[in-house]
């Protein structure tokens, strides 16, 4: 299938990466470029794109749209090692190009957890909470996330990660039946859905009834550290399995998401060109393909650098058969960036983690479920908004796990509840009520959480119920999305750990 590529136009030149060297084919064993007569990248500049007008990409997007072109804007990261301190900036530049943009996906080349065996279980938890809080439409897992030290092989921490994600990991060469933590995790297959706390070979994603499929690699050969009972396939067999799965499935826009070095993605784009693009990670190099080395064949080959020094973002666009017709890749240096508000009180919340919030009272503790607690927490905020509100329901997935004592920190409430999730107040039937709850619990083997003064099973068919829940938790399966049709809504801001901060704070210390 021949693809012929136009670019956008020239760069304007405004800033240099800094503060990385860039690596030679020797530092890593497997990256070899001389195999197919690729030169060594030199060093990229990098722009700062004019991304204040929120409407002149989607203007362009538009006529594209209209003559059957497909744009889509991939904006990714890799690398970022639990470096936090540009989170704020990086939070900001998200969403200014999201906004710029009709069709676009957040993406992540792994390695987001740092090299330091003895903070993972910190890592974990604030990595899933900051790329909850982005909303990341996928990841794909580094050697770092495996890494545990010689000998130690309690990947514990690497589960809790996956667990808290409202979005879908992917890695379609690793086997994880040996490990007993991950085991239950990895289903093998595809998805075309969220697909919250597992771990999947690929997605199906589908904008204006165009659908893209995205396949994850990782690899841990040549890397130092010990994976423990973590089995890598082979690389290319596996990207070849996914292409022919998304073929099959008609689906002609193939991204790989890797990490596995700039010089096996090059590697990997020559044995498998049916990919139209691979975002990778692991090198620490920026890639663009404005450099002729990261265009092998018809595959456009990016990586952003490392340590939230820049954020990746490429423009493409593909004709009615699935041709990438033009593109676009620059890099944005995250020091141009002011801070976004919401992001920096996020990160004050994982700052303080270990400070204790307040204390629920021994008997008032124990007297009901955790789940509940949370429940009844939203339903007073929501009274005070409201004034009116009946009970609050939510998924079992939204809760994460438990507590054994009315004393809370915020890195407790934030372990229980890390799906940054807005509340949302609807107006719906008891007749919808009861026939989403039965749909969605027969369907994905969960429960749905009430509040506890009402029983789900005695309401009125007939009768007009206020209920609240977060918008997240309905938009998390398609089954609980139909509370939403032809019902009255009330979107807020108010953030579900923080109302529950809120509510633990009310019974004092």
């Amino acid at each position: 299938m021949k693809k012929f590529f136009a670019g956008f136009g020239p760069f304007i030149i405004l800033a240099t990466v800094t503060g990385c060297s860039l690596l030679t084919s020797s530092d890593y064993p497997n990256n070899n470029e001389s195999e197919l007569n690729i030169p060594v990248p030199q060093p990229v500049q990098v722009r700062v794109a004019n991304i204040t007008d929120k409407t002149a990409d989607k203007n362009v997007q538009l006529i594209k749209s209209v003559r059957g072109e497909f744009p889509l804007r991939i904006i990714h990261s890799n690398d970022t090692h639990s470096e936090f301190s540009k989170f704020p900036q990086h939070a900001k530049a998200i969403q200014n190009l999201r906004q710029n943009s009709e069709h676009s996906l957040l993406l992540d080349a792994g390695d987001f957890t740092s090299a330091n065996v003895t903070q993972k279980e910190i890592d974990s938890l604030a990595n899933a909470i900051t790329m909850n809080f982005l909303n990341y439409d996928v990841v794909t897992l580094g050697n770092h996330e495996f890494d545990q030290g010689e000998g130690i092989w309690d990947h514990s921490a690497l589960a809790g990660f996956i667990e808290k994600t409202n979005f879908p990991v992917l890695s379609a060469n690793v086997d994880l039946s040996p490990n007993e933590h991950l085991s239950s995790l990895a289903t093998y297959n595809f998805t075309e859905n969220t697909g919250r706390g597992l771990i999947f070979n690929g997605l199906i994603t589908e904008f204006d009834h165009e659908k893209v499929g995205i396949f994850g690699i990782t690899i841990y050969e040549d890397f130092f550290d010990d994976p423990g009972n973590v089995n890598f396939n082979d690389y290319t067999t596996a990207a070849k399995e996914a292409v022919a799965y998304f073929e099959e499935a008609g689906i002609n826009k193939i991204i790989g998401l890797t990490h596995i070095g700039v010089g096996n993605d090059r590697r990997l784009a020559a044995a498998v060109p049916e990919i139209d693009i691979i975002i990778g990670g692991h090198s620490h190099v920026p890639a663009l393909p404005s450099d002729r080395a990261n265009r092998i064949g018809d595959t456009l080959v990016l990586q952003t650098g490392s340590y939230y020094e820049s954020l990746g973002q490429l423009d493409v666009v593909f004709n009615k058969e699935g041709k990438l017709i033009e593109f676009n890749g620059q890099l944005h240096p995250l020091e141009y960036f002011e801070t976004d508000t919401e992001a920096e009180e996020l990160l004050n919340h994982l700052n303080k983690s270990s400070e204790v919030v307040g204390i629920i009272p021994k008997e008032t503790f124990e007297s009901i479920t955790i789940s509940q607690h949370v429940l009844n927490s939203l339903l007073l905020k929501a009274n005070h908004v409201s004034g009116q509100t009946d009970f609050s329901i939510l998924p079992e997935s939204s809760i994460n796990g438990t507590l054994t004592s009315g004393e809370m920190t915020y890195g407790d409430i934030l372990n229980l509840l890390p799906f940054y999730e807005k509340m949302i107040i609807i107006d719906v039937t008891g007749k919808q009520i009861k026939q989403t709850v039965t749909a969605f619990e027969q369907e994905t083997n969960q429960q749905i959480y009430s509040s506890t003064n009402v029983d789900l099973t005695s309401i009125t068919d007939d009768r007009i119920y206020q209920i609240v829940t977060t918008e997240e938790a309905l938009n998390s399966h398609t089954s609980l999305a139909k509370l939403l049709i032809n019902s009255k809504i009330t979107k807020t801001e108010e953030i579900g750990f923080e109302i529950f901060i809120e509510y633990v704070q009310s019974f004092g210390m």
